[in-house]
């Protein structure tokens, strides 16, 4: 919307407040009801979808139906037709609520290494958790589950120093088992740090793909980190579908093994292997980190004036032994380590393991610990061998020993010498096809918007799938999905047309961890990346705009056909 176009319908547009997947919200006043409202508009490319009134229409009725003290309330939604100056608008008129996101909080504290204490983070996943409850009762999946979209109410004083949660943009939620589906062609439905498995899979999802998104922040403000991290859109949906976190107790020492397989339950690749509810989740949690589960804890706001519990701790507490400089570190010196309360977490440093390894574009964090000393073993005695056995026995070893090594040299020598081949040496891959990048008449200078695959000898695919190339490079960054084609098959062999991409300007994008690889995959639901890759070829070369395309190594032991 344009700065000049401050009036909507009867709300005075204020000030932009942020921008989402669907749209933007702006903070506007009510001079009816004398109130501040906030005002979601949706984006132009969703306007333009015949059905998307009327799913729109559905949808605000689906959401404006909950009401939780911990959802956010919606007021009203209208439609402002097209002029001749502007497209058609429309847009859900919600209730404002001034302060941060979660994802300010955790910028300040979690991200900074200070942890909050473990009674505030049972309290805040506790009214998250009966939220996410109330509105998958009413048959409503939030699907998109991320610090941004929880408000921390501090209108009222509350039990809570970060304030109430509120959870918030339920604006690509659905009647859970409808058939009306808000994914737009092209996009991934969520956030992709904190996406489910099977959404990133191009599914749906159910109630327990906001469980796992719920883990994934849980895990954030527990350790400072993402549990998947990488350069690219389509590698770190690769790592929710593969990758199994590094433990969150290693990553922070202070959570205790019970917390941390909390978490890692969330985080199952397998939905049923997920918690049941959450509810379930947030009473494991506050066992596991030893929080009482009374009424205290319940999301209620208290009246004015009771601003603390007695006994209630509202300090941070920062970890000492800190990461590389590749992670946020804490403008405060530090201060002696200090477990989560109503924890006995040992406070000593861990090693954390990198289950992300051969990931491109992937940083690794380590933390390194000197072994703990070992107290000797005790001497044990018993009687050895008479003297003149043990030297037949030695003098048998070292013949064997000799023997074993004049084999190896002479087998070594034969191998390298059969047809003037050295047969330790692998063969190079071979060449299946070439991938070529064009220019159209349209084609800004020094830019190729277009591109070309030919592959032969290709075998046809299975009924209900279809292979497909993704061109991954970093260029496509962490919010977009890398520029993916289905490809054609004839007489097994794929000879494309020039391929554009979505108004892409630029597909041309050389570096060490550009690639374009080729997949089969299913049709049905359409694939948003690569999980079965067969063919690749490295965009390395900036110099050249023709690469050669290879089969990718078998057995999946190689990381050749992964991109971060």
């Amino acid at each position: 919307m344009s700065a000049e176009a401050r009036q909507l319908g009867k709300y005075e547009l204020h000030e932009r407040l942020g921008s989402g997947g669907m749209g933007d919200v702006y903070k506007a006043f009510d001079p009816q009801l004398r109130r501040y409202v906030a005002i979601k508009l949706l984006n132009a490319d969703l306007r333009n979808d015949p059905t998307f009134t009327s799913r729109f229409t559905n949808e605000a009725q689906l959401v404006a139906s909950l009401h939780h003290p911990n959802i956010v309330r919606i007021h009203d939604f209208d439609f402002v037709p097209e002029t001749a100056s502007t497209g058609a608008l429309v847009y859900m008129v919600m209730e404002y609520i001034p302060g941060q996101t979660l994802s300010d909080y955790m910028r300040e504290t979690s991200r900074q290494f200070k942890f909050p204490p473990a009674a505030d983070i049972v309290y805040l996943f506790t009214a998250l958790g009966q939220a996410l409850d109330y509105a998958h009762g009413k048959g409503v999946i939030h699907r998109d589950i991320k610090p941004a979209n929880v408000l921390l109410d501090r209108r009222l004083a509350t039990t809570m120093p970060m304030g109430e949660p509120i959870l918030t943009d339920f604006g690509i939620a659905r009647l859970q088992g409808g058939t009306a589906h808000l994914t737009m062609q092209g996009e991934v439905l969520g956030t992709p740090h904190y996406i489910s498995p099977e959404q990133a899979q191009g599914k749906p999802g159910d109630q327990r793909s906001d469980l796992y998104s719920l883990g994934v922040m849980l895990y954030e403000i527990m350790t400072g980190v993402k549990p998947f991290r990488a350069e690219t859109l389509h590698a770190i949906l690769i790592q929710h579908l593969t990758v199994t976190p590094t433990p969150p107790h290693l990553v922070n020492p202070a959570i205790p093994p019970a917390a941390s397989q909390v978490i890692l339950t969330c985080l199952e690749k397998d939905p049923d292997a997920r918690f049941s509810s959450a509810s379930a989740m947030t009473t494991a949690l506050a066992e596991a980190l030893n929080v009482p589960t009374s009424t205290q804890f319940l999301p209620t706001l208290p009246s004015p004036g009771n601003s603390a519990m007695p006994g209630y701790s509202t300090q941070l507490y920062p970890l000492t032994t800190m990461p590389p400089a590749s992670y946020p570190s804490s403008s405060s010196p530090a201060t002696p380590f200090t477990p989560l309360p109503g924890t006995n977490a040992p406070m000593h440093p861990a090693t954390m393991q990198n289950n992300n390894q051969g990931m491109p574009g992937y940083a690794p964090t380590e933390f390194v610990s000197p072994p703990p000393a070992l107290s000797p073993a005790p001497a044990i005695t018993k009687p050895g061998p008479k003297r003149g056995t043990m030297y037949i026995v030695l003098s048998v070893l070292l013949i064997g020993v000799l023997l074993g090594a004049a084999w190896a040299v002479y087998a070594l020598s034969t191998r390298s010498s059969v047809g003037g081949t050295n047969l330790g040496t692998p063969a190079p891959a071979a060449i299946v096809g070439h991938l070529t990048f064009m220019k159209s008449a349209q084609a800004s200078p020094g830019a190729f918007d277009e591109l070309q695959i030919d592959l032969n000898s290709v075998p046809a695919p299975e009924a209900g799938s279809s292979y497909y190339a993704w061109l991954v490079s970093t260029c496509s960054g962490s919010e977009s999905l890398a520029p993916h084609w289905a490809l054609p098959i004839s007489n097994n062999a794929i000879h494309t047309p020039p391929l554009t991409y979505q108004g892409n300007k630029n597909l041309f994008c050389p570096g060490p961890n550009s690639l374009l690889v080729i997949s089969k995959e299913a049709t049905n639901p359409a694939p948003l990346l690569a999980t079965t890759p067969l063919y690749y070829a490295h965009v390395t070369q900036p110099a050249s705009t023709t690469f050669q395309i290879m089969p990718c190594p078998p057995g999946g032991t190689s990381h050749v056909c992964e991109s971060g």
